[in-house]
């Protein structure tokens, strides 16, 4: 993810702290879960269009465009997907 590279890094960074915060308590019965739930419409969807394709590079730009215009995954099933690892 050309030019996006602090937003990537996170994401990352948050699935392998997850990953090894489950390895640190699972004696304790414990479970860690992370939710990916696809592309989801969102805030930083639409500051990615604005920003055009100059800033964001022009496959990712046109990646988005995309996602944009086949409106993405639904934000309640990242929400639903959450409270069902909640009940587990």
């Amino acid at each position: 993810m050309p030019n996006l590279s602090a937003y990537a890094a996170s994401k990352a960074g948050v699935v392998r702290f997850a990953e090894t915060l489950a390895a640190e308590v699972v004696d304790n019965s414990i479970d860690v879960n992370t939710v990916a739930p696809g592309a989801l419409n969102t805030r930083l969807l639409e500051e990615i269009l604005a920003a055009g394709p100059e800033k964001v590079g022009k496959h990712f730009y046109e990646q988005s465009l995309k996602q944009h215009q086949s409106g993405g995954t639904p934000l309640d099933v990242g929400a639903a997907l959450c409270v069902v690892f909640g009940l587990l």
